[in-house]
């Protein structure tokens, strides 16, 4: 059941138990993102737009990243396409406008939700 003060709406015993559930399932069928390479501008435009994020969202999505829920990434200069696997499979969309970068989820929270800070902190992880 969500939980109210949770700012994504869901419950971290849920993402943990789904944790348990995709370590036991064979990880080897995950579409590894090809290495992408952004320009600066638009590198910037990006973490200006994740540190809004709620400090809970951007932990979840870290930990989302760190433990391979994301499943694929498409990054151009004005938009990222990504899957992001949660309870569900989520295909999580970053897009450019003039005032900056909007994101939507199929997921229940649709907004700035933790598969799209996921997706966006899997592409600083590789390019580190």
């Amino acid at each position: 059941m969500p939980r109210s003060d949770n700012p994504d709406g869901f419950d971290d015993e849920l993402d943990d138990e789904f944790d348990d559930e995709l370590e036991s399932n064979e990880r080897d069928d995950l579409v590894v993102a090809p290495d992408v390479h952004l320009p600066p501008a638009v590198w910037a435009s990006l973490l200006a737009q994740v540190n809004t994020f709620p400090a809970e969202t951007r932990r979840r999505g870290q930990r989302y990243a760190q433990d391979g829920h994301v499943r694929a990434v498409h990054a151009g200069d004005d938009r990222l396409d990504a899957i992001v696997v949660g309870t569900r499979t989520y295909e999580v969309v970053w897009q450019k406008t003039p005032h900056g970068w909007t994101t939507t989820c199929t997921c229940p929270v649709t907004r700035s939700c933790k598969h799209a800070y996921a997706a966006v902190w899997f592409l600083i992880l590789r390019a580190q």
